[in-house]
């Protein structure tokens, strides 16, 4: 059995695999309810993403969006099981 995960752990595996992207095209509406939202999809995609971890439940809604899994962090914890 895992041991459990502390917020450090967490945080230290966000820095490890954080990356910075630019936007040079905003996607077309993808995120009807909340338009705003667009341009985390599009960062997203920019970063050629596997999964898009977020609380938002407009973002929750698309569940996927192309190849990208959206996932809450809970559920994407669970699909982790090397961390």
């Amino acid at each position: 059995m895992r041991a459990e995960l502390t917020r450090d752990d967490i945080l230290t595996w966000l820095v490890q695999h954080a990356m910075l992207v630019e936007i040079s095209v905003l996607p077309h509406v993808i995120v009807t309810a909340d338009p705003s939202d667009d341009m985390v999809v599009a960062c997203a995609l920019a970063a050629n993403a596997d999964a898009l971890i977020t609380g938002d439940r407009h973002l929750l809604q698309l569940k996927t969006h192309g190849r990208i899994a959206v996932l809450g962090a809970a559920a994407w914890l669970k699909t982790q099981a090397s961390l």
